[in-house]
């Protein structure tokens, strides 16, 4: 496995670093920092007297008998916890075989995951194809049933359009979609009035907004400059790409190792030979962070700082620190093109690609999570393969997503964006632009998603809770006297024989019928 990969492993967390006694900080004497709270006084536990030292008023013990205690103490808790724990949960299921069955129990301790899904009613992901994931990943309690048969569907996220929506392009699209434009389904009619906003309307929204974000990008550099001491001459050049006319490609998220920020500079001469060429300025502008634990996360900023400031990519890559909400409104606001390339399948959803379209972005993306269900051919780009939303994919190459996106970049993104017509604008980008608003906004908004947990989820839940507890829970004491007699009442059926016939050489057609006999 690649070492980039670890600590995503089947979902489970890295290992903690070897540090101090359960992961705190030792100090000098390699003991933990709280095992002065053993023996603080002349007794364990006891304040010394007045006017008596600590050392004074007790035979100092060795640190390694307090970590000892210590640890022992520890030891003793954590196995009171787990005990507890389990009683817990074999007192609400009254059965212990039922509670192993549910597969809840894992290496001595309770699965909180497993033990939430065991006690829901319905379970769902937050994407077509993390619905697929989910299916395998927990399969065990549902021992028995094909894995397309376990009962996890989904929901696809979506984002909350009024928060992300430009000041520019929200009275656009309120002028020519009316009021309440963000609540409309993604079926309203009214979504086709897009496509009649003029080329001139829609540009100066894109590029006002475009203008904001370069401005941020510019007032922030000053800093930049007296920290890497880089001289005038240089300031000049970084500066000279920050005009509308550029085409602006952003990625901004946690630098998460799955989620190959760098991918970008798998093959820098050939990024290189794109960047450069003439009259076509393109830059890339990186921002977001990593968890401070995250070593790998760490790293690729770092070698992404090393791109910034070297020769060739000098003025071209740009990095907005201090991430935050207003930093994300500002880039989802005013990037032309949202990058995205994760590793399939480690992206649930992802909804920060939904926010560009409601600000006239387009996408390019990697197959994964609701990518999977956007994309239609028109709406934006694919790197790498398309793959459908209920389907994992073909296995993934880093180089070959690298050599995907260089192509699309070459042959598709950038030529279309400085082809302008007459009036010196992007009239076929802008045709794009406005199939990814009529598309996305909608079908990718909370409102949609709020509307499928409702009518997927929430109401039915309601219902089945009123059936339930109707007639003092008569259909719930129904069921679960049923259930204690279907076992007694199949336990003496026997399958003697079973035919198949139609099927050659172990395989069947889609489409083929099949006889099946079955002596009971």
């Amino acid at each position: 496995m690649p070492e980039t990969e670890a600590i995503f492993d089947e979902g489970r967390m890295a290992p903690r670093p070897e540090s101090g006694l359960y992961g705190l900080p030792a100090d000098e004497g390699g003991t933990s920092p709280v095992t002065p709270l053993l023996g603080s006084g002349p007794e364990e536990g006891r304040p010394a007297a007045p006017g008596q030292s600590s050392a004074e008023g007790q035979e100092k013990q060795p640190a390694a008998d307090d970590a000892a205690r210590l640890e022992a103490h520890l030891r003793q808790t954590d196995a009171l916890r787990r005990a507890r724990w389990q009683q817990q949960v074999e007192d609400f299921f009254h059965d212990p075989a039922k509670t192993a069955k549910l597969a809840i129990i894992w290496d001595g301790g309770v699965r909180m995951a497993n033990l939430c899904i065991a006690g829901s009613m319905a379970v769902n992901g937050v994407s077509a194809l993390h619905g697929v994931v989910s299916r395998h990943m927990w399969q065990e309690g549902w021992q028995g049933v094909p894995v397309a048969e376990i009962p996890i569907f989904s929901v696809t996220n979506g984002i909350h359009v009024p928060s992300y929506a430009g000041p520019a392009m929200c009275p656009l699209l309120q002028k020519h979609l009316g009021e309440g434009w963000q609540e409309l389904t993604p079926d309203d009619p009214k979504w086709t009035r897009i496509a009649d906003i003029p080329d001139a309307d829609l540009w100066t929204a894109r590029q006002t907004q475009k203008k904001h974000l370069l401005e941020a990008i510019r007032s922030s550099l000053p800093e930049f400059f007296k920290k890497s001491a880089t001289p005038y001459e240089k300031q000049q050049e970084m500066t000279s790409r920050l005009t509308p006319e550029t085409l602006v490609i952003g990625f901004a998220r946690r630098f998460a190792p799955y989620k190959r920020a760098t991918l970008l500079f798998a093959d820098v001469d050939r990024l290189a030979r794109i960047l450069e060429k003439s009259g076509q300025p393109v830059i890339f502008v990186f921002a977001g962070k990593a968890h401070p634990a995250d070593g790998q996360g760490i790293g690729l900023i770092r070698e992404l700082f090393q791109h910034m400031l070297s020769p060739r990519f000098f003025g071209k890559i740009f990095f907005i620190e201090d991430y935050s909400l207003a930093v994300s409104r500002l880039m989802v606001q005013g990037c032309d093109v949202w990058l995205n390339n994760p590793r399939r399948p480690y992206e649930a959803c992802g909804t920060s690609g939904q926010k560009v379209a409601v600000n006239g972005g387009l996408n390019l993306s990697v197959a994964d999570g609701w990518w999977c269900e956007g994309y239609n051919g028109t709406n934006g780009w694919t790197i790498g393969p398309l793959v459908a939303k209920g389907s994992l994919g073909p296995e993934q190459s880093d180089y070959d997503d690298a050599a995907s996106l260089y192509s699309l970049l070459e042959d598709k993104v950038i030529p279309l964006y400085f082809e302008r017509d007459a009036d010196n604008r992007p009239h076929n980008w802008l045709l794009r632009v406005r199939k990814a608003m009529q598309t996305l906004i909608a079908q990718y908004s909370s409102h949609r998603m709020l509307r499928d947990y409702l009518s997927d989820y929430y109401i039915p839940a309601a219902t089945s809770h009123q059936e339930l507890r109707s007639n003092h829970y008569a259909l719930a004491r129904h069921l679960s006297q049923w259930k204690q007699d279907v076992n007694v009442r199949f336990g003496s059926v026997q399958m003697d024989t079973i035919r198949i016939e139609g099927i050659k050489e172990d395989s069947l057609l889609d489409g083929q019928s099949l006889h099946v006999a079955v002596t009971v």
